[in-house]
């Protein structure tokens, strides 16, 4: 296939420059035929949105004549200020152009690769428009620029079409306070459900968690927050721009996608609640922060949010007590991610909690910003394993769990030791994620040296072993 491409583009050239001795040849190519196909696709959004949107594309076809390479595509509304091109950046709207076989000649960012041709060659574009161009009838001009620096143009009319690419128009009313938008940021949250990344993924570190109201009926498009003073920060909802991910909720019900975008119809009074992977900033409370909302209409509404306290929980839910305890038996890690004991015995801690939902993560994190134990597979961090108070493992072959609970309930947690908990320096703390993003934490205190009920005997108070499933994981 490579070397039937190079040898075509070979022709191209010795073809091409027999022509260009020819004084009388003036460009690479001529248009042949210029035609409008139709609505029938949708593409790419309007200005330089190379993603569909929901809305037609309007479909034209030029065939070229003649032999060279085609280097850029430009169309112009006539009478209009409407104008689409294969050059990102520039005032110009967007193109997706496509050759007879449907395979896209231009770029993600929107610019033309350059595509030889022998005698005939035919481009497919496609535009978006807000109404402003197909409104009503008039003239449309395609210029085809070459290699050589010749272009080639034609000219077609196509009837107006003022109810196809022209979106609704957005109901607007008035929040109580006369505001469009109020934004208010509450804090470091309790829920962890993004990282410092584009994914909406947890990394086990509570989230921040920004509140905004605005009251319309649109299409939310595009959630960002930026920093207005100190610290230089910056989240967004824009998929492979290297940004950090906002999560973005609405009545407990996440509304990204799975590229972290977001594209959801709003009817009038609407509270979305906006979570972000603290850059320090916000934990060090000295800088504000404005949230910016895009609409699919091209309204944008945008306000500096106001710090305000997360009011406390209601005391429903979280870690009672959490006990760490002297090693005497019970082997069921090593310094892996492997649910598998090394010969000695791990350290233990005796969780006790209060909790609805189901839990998909145990974290055990040191304050020494090093040491960190857990529950997730394949992240090289050494393995916690979860056993009942009747001694019953409870994590997945692969050291992973998913558990359900509803109310109070006893765990234990078995580690090995990095070498910090024996030193006695560190201090620890547990969290316990849940499946809706909620973090439950303590403080791990040690168990007192000597104190009944914690030493010599195993985390049980009885030396039958550990379970999993009918038998014994180890003796």
């Amino acid at each position: 296939m490579k070397s039937m491409k190079r040898a075509v583009f070979l022709l191209f050239l010795i073809t091409a420059s027999v022509l260009f001795v020819n004084s009388a040849f003036a460009a690479m190519g001529e248009i042949q035929s210029f035609t409008f196909k139709g609505t029938e696709t949708d593409l790419l959004g309007m200005k330089e949105t190379l993603k569909p949107d929901g809305k037609p594309d309007a479909h034209f076809i030029v065939s070229i004549k003649g032999a060279g390479a085609v280097t850029g595509v430009e169309l112009k509304a006539l009478g209009t200020d409407r104008a689409w091109d294969t050059i990102p950046g520039n005032e110009k709207w967007g193109m997706i152009v496509q050759d007879g076989k449907g395979e896209d000649l231009t770029t993600a960012s929107g610019s033309f690769s350059t595509k030889p041709f022998l005698a005939l060659i035919t481009l497919h574009l496609y535009v978006a428009d807000d109404g402003t161009a197909f409104s009503e009838t008039r003239e449309y001009e395609v210029t085809v620029s070459f290699m050589d620096g010749s272009t080639a143009t034609a000219k077609t009319t196509v009837p107006g079409m003022p109810d196809i690419f022209k979106p609704k128009e957005a109901e607007k009313v008035e929040l109580p306070e006369s505001e469009e938008l109020s934004a208010v940021l509450l804090g470091i949250g309790d829920k962890d459900v993004v990282g410092k990344s584009e994914k909406i993924k947890g990394d086990g570190v509570r989230d921040a968690h920004f509140k905004i109201r605005f009251n319309t009926v649109s299409v939310v498009e595009e959630i960002s927050i930026r920093n207005v003073d100190g610290t230089s920060s910056a989240w967004d909802t824009v998929p492979g721009n290297g940004i950090w991910a906002i999560a973005v909720y609405t009545d407990g019900k996440l509304r990204n996608r799975e590229d972290g975008s977001v594209k959801f119809a709003v009817e009038g009074d609407t509270t979305l609640d906006l979570w972000v992977a603290d850059n320090g900033s916000i934990a060090a409370g000295a800088t504000r922060y404005e949230v910016i909302v895009k609409f699919n209409d091209g309204t944008v509404l945008r306000k500096v949010a106001e710090r305000e306290k997360a009011a406390k929980p209601i005391p429903d839910k979280g870690v009672l007590s959490a006990v760490l305890i002297e090693p005497s038996k019970g082997d069921l890690t090593s310094r892996s991610e492997a649910l598998k004991g090394d010969g000695k015995p791990d350290w233990k801690i005796a969780l006790e909690l209060v909790a609805e939902g189901r839990i998909i993560n145990f974290i055990v994190r040191g304050n020494d910003g090093a040491s960190e134990w857990d529950t997730i597979p394949g992240n090289g961090k050494w393995l916690v394993a979860v056993t009942d108070s009747s001694g019953n493992v409870l994590n997945e072959s692969n050291g992973s769990v998913s558990l359900d609970v509803s109310g109070k309930k006893d765990f234990n947690l078995w580690l090995t030791d990095n070498g910090t908990i024996t030193e006695g320096d560190v201090k620890y703390k547990v969290l316990v994620v849940m499946s809706d993003g909620s973090i439950l934490e303590k403080d791990v205190v040690r168990a007192e040296e000597g104190k009944a009920g914690f030493k010599g005997r195993d985390a049980f108070g009885h030396s039958s072993g550990f379970r999993q499933n009918s038998g014994n994981l180890c003796r």
